[in-house]
Formats: structure tokens, sequence, C-alpha cells
């Protein structure tokens, strides 16, 4: 149920994803693991994203409480995400670098580097978003030489692209592009460093 309600959404039948969504919410007894009472919220959230950011936000925190009292590590870890990203979409930069913070932190100690450089492409923005656009361009510049990455798609490849123009533009195209080589010559252990530096320094 999750898979299909997550593949709706993803496609853009907002509708359909909603109505697996409800029906999981119906499935739900008292003898399921309570993990599992995030599913229906976190993919109703992701679902609405787009179309209703408010209520994807409030979704999302029902999916991360719910997920964070069955000890889901990984469920934990991609709502965080979410949450954070809705954060950072409603201009809310303070609650959305404490959860990057911690959801950084959370993939670097499970040791799931895919999960990992994707969520660091959501830091881009929010450094960016908290002036700090050398250190966004820089890891822009790691994400771009991870084999381990996976690839961007739809709307956050729209907003990827758009970012990249953002950073250039308020770089100049002479410092972009050193921020750009600099972060590409990281290492993956360089790379982790240099974003627990910058997410440290940095302030809302």
């Amino acid at each position: 149920q999750l898979n299909e309600a997550l593949a709706h959404g993803y496609g853009g039948d907002i509708d359909a994803a909603r109505a697996v969504t409800d029906a999981m919410r119906a499935d739900m007894t008292p003898e399921e693991p309570p993990d599992l009472a995030a599913y229906a919220p976190y993919a109703a959230g992701e679902a609405l994203m787009e179309r209703d950011p408010m209520r994807a936000r409030e979704l999302m925190e029902e999916a991360l409480e719910r997920a964070r009292a069955g000890h889901d590590r990984l469920m934990t870890g991609v709502t965080m995400v979410s949450a954070a990203s809705l954060r950072l979409r409603l201009d809310e930069p303070g609650p959305a670098l404490d959860l990057f913070r911690e959801v950084v932190a959370h993939w670097r100690q499970l040791g799931i580097r895919t999960m990992l450089w994707t969520t660091l492409r959501n830091v881009v923005a929010l450094l960016s978003t908290l002036d700090a656009p050398r250190d966004a361009a820089v890891l822009l510049g790691e994400l771009r030489t991870r084999d381990n990455a996976a690839p961007v798609y739809g709307a956050d490849q729209d907003r990827l692209a758009t970012l990249e123009q953002v950073l250039r533009a308020r770089l100049g195209e002479h410092a972009y592009s050193q921020a750009i080589a600099t972060g590409g010559a990281m290492t993956d252990d360089e790379a982790l460093r240099f974003v627990g530096g910058a997410l440290a320094v940095v302030s809302a």
C-alpha cells in the first residue's frame, strides 16, 4: 500500500494516492507495529507536497512522531528529510536547519550514504537561503561527483536547476566555478566534514 500510494503521488494522481492512504489508515489495528502508522501520513504528505505544502507539513509531522515512537530508523530518516524540505519551502529556515542537522547526523550514524547524498541536495537550498552561497556551491560540486547519489527527477530536478542559476548569479561565474571544482575534488570523508562544519556555523 505504501509503494502504491507513493507511485500514484509521484505520478501526479493525488486523488488516487489519498484513496490508498485512507485505506491504509482504515486497515491499521492496535496489534500492528506502531511504526506502520507512519506510512499513511508519510505517503499522503509526499503526494501533497506540491499541491498543499501546509497540509503536507502537518502530515509529515504526524508521520515523524509515529516513526520515532516505533523506533523505525529508516522511516524516521526519510520522514525527517521530507519534513525539513517542507519547512524550507514554507520559509521556515530555523526549523528546517534544526531538522537537517539532525537528519545528516542520523544518516551518518546509520552509514547509509545514498540517503545522505540525497538529503544533502536539500541542504544546498538551505545554505543558499541562509546566505551561505559559496558553501552551497561547494556542496553542489561535491554532490555532482558522488557515484552513489540517487538520480534527480521531476520537480526536484527543476528546483536544483533553478538553484544552480541562482548560485551562479550570486557568486559570479569565476567564484561559482571555483566552488564547484573545490567540492568536486573532495573525498567522501572530506565532503562530510565540510557539510558538518557548514551546518554548524550557519544560522537562521
